[in-house]
């Protein structure tokens, strides 16, 4: 399976990523295209960063319980571009290139979706720490 390519958008100031298959439609604010859905809610999350600034993946490690069913499962060999589920952890590796810092705390996520996987992720700190 050939990798998704994900465009990220990275707000330093106010602490937002938004995220989107570039396959996909971007309509911000909204479900994006036919047969997507979304899934809002709150938890501790993480961005990663390269040296170079860009962002190179999102975890967030105890999704609720609700929101487990609306995941697809991921499949195939490739992980970049597709967003992992495995024990209530979601992890969405956005590159190959190593992480150099983290920004992680309490975020505001939401989730875009269609029958195959995670299309769109906004997350939005609510409580932010940088790490690295």
């Amino acid at each position: 399976m050939a990798p998704q390519s994900f465009v990220t958008e990275w707000n330093a100031v106010t602490g937002v990523l938004e995220a989107e298959l570039a396959s996909v439609p971007v309509r911000s604010g909204s479900c994006g295209s036919s047969g997507e859905n979304s899934v809002d809610f709150q938890a501790v999350a993480a961005v990663s960063f390269t040296s170079d600034g860009g962002v190179c993946a999102v975890n967030v490690p105890d999704i609720p319980d609700h929101v487990l069913p609306a995941i697809p499962p991921a499949s195939g060999e490739e992980t970049v571009g597709l967003a992992w589920l495995d024990s209530g952890w979601l992890w969405i590796p956005l590159s190959h290139e190593q992480v150099a810092r983290r920004r992680s705390g309490l975020a505001h996520i939401e989730l875009r979706l269609n029958e195959v996987g995670v299309t769109g992720v906004v997350l939005r700190f609510v409580d932010q720490e940088m790490t690295t």
